[in-house]
């Protein structure tokens, strides 16, 4: 049985409930402070509306690995897993088969109710809330990232046909803008047009543009698992450690999650931002009686 684990106290006290559940978590999506639902390794999909004060396992009925999780509104959700994908249209309470897309899939992302990208080796595309998923012409890629349903970004980290990639016509053709050999990029977050980070998946590498993609400059901090920003000043990464920046990413620093004492290993691999103050997210382990388990951190002061 695996266990839950919650503080809002920077980790002082601590407060658990009995999920059922000792798979790993794997992202989480957030419809406002008191509503979320985290997903995992083995089917585990868990749903609070108290502000994770108490947590409600949701079967959907297969054990695959949960990868990713989108909503384009409070209603209507997809999730991808390592072969098929599911639907909700009750905001997670219930889930049923949506497609199959016979590819391991890492990553969804919906921009209404029914135009929606996913990738994973090939990039997918669907028009009808993921009924069908239609592979989008001359990319392959690791990563995406959806400006609008016109304007979207690749990254592929393939050494020879790699790089970034840009359409301007929803994904029909493709412009490599980036090559970088043994660098070429594993992940792309792009806030607008404009502005926007790579990274190979690495701690180390890091890089922005200011043009679109056209040109890339080194910039400090390292690599991340996960990236936001809130305007093109305040921004959050995770890469284990969980850092923020107040200048468009030129400096980066560093707020440590509670460590010692319990946990076993304390970090972030996913997180969702609600609003420039309360962020909510998951990658920490922590030892509870003999049992590791997933440790969901929030916080409410922007992650300091």
């Amino acid at each position: 049985t695996g266990t839950i684990l919650r503080t809002t106290d920077g980790g002082e006290n601590w407060s658990s409930q009995n999920s059922t559940v000792n798979f790993n978590l794997t992202d989480l999506h957030t419809f406002n402070s008191s509503k979320c639902i985290m997903i995992g390794k083995g089917g585990t999909v868990l749903k609070t509306e108290d502000g994770g004060a108490k947590w409600n396992l949701i079967n959907i009925g297969v054990n695959f690995d949960l990868n990713a999780l989108s909503f384009p509104d409070d209603n209507n959700g997809f999730m991808i897993t390592d072969l098929p994908s599911f639907r909700t249209t009750n905001g997670g309470d219930n889930w049923y088969l949506a497609d199959s897309v016979a590819f391991k899939l890492s990553q969804i992302q919906f921009i209404n109710d029914s135009v929606g990208f996913a990738a994973g080796g090939y990039i997918w595309k669907t028009n009808n809330r993921g009924i069908n998923w239609n592979r989008l012409p001359g990319i392959i890629g690791n990563e995406i990232s959806i400006i609008n349903e016109d304007t979207l970004f690749v990254a592929n980290y393939s050494v020879f046909d790699g790089g970034v990639f840009r359409s301007t016509d929803g994904g029909n053709s493709w412009v490599r803008l980036f090559f970088q050999f043994m660098q070429n990029p594993k992940k792309i977050y792009m806030f607008n047009s404009e502005i926007g980070f790579i990274t190979d998946g690495s701690s180390t590498y890091l890089k922005k543009t200011t043009n679109g993609g056209l040109n890339w400059v080194d910039n400090t901090g390292g690599g991340y698992l996960d990236i936001y920003f809130a305007d093109n000043l305040t921004g959050w990464k995770s890469y284990g450690n969980f850092k923020k920046t107040t200048d468009g990413g030129m400096t980066w620093k560093t707020y440590p999650f509670p460590s010692g004492g319990k946990f076993s290993s304390s970090g972030s691999d996913r997180f969702e931002v609600l609003n420039y103050d309360t962020i909510w997210s998951v990658g920490s382990i922590a030892l509870y009686g003999n049992t590791l388990n997933g440790v969901l951190n929030i916080s409410f002061d922007g992650g300091i």
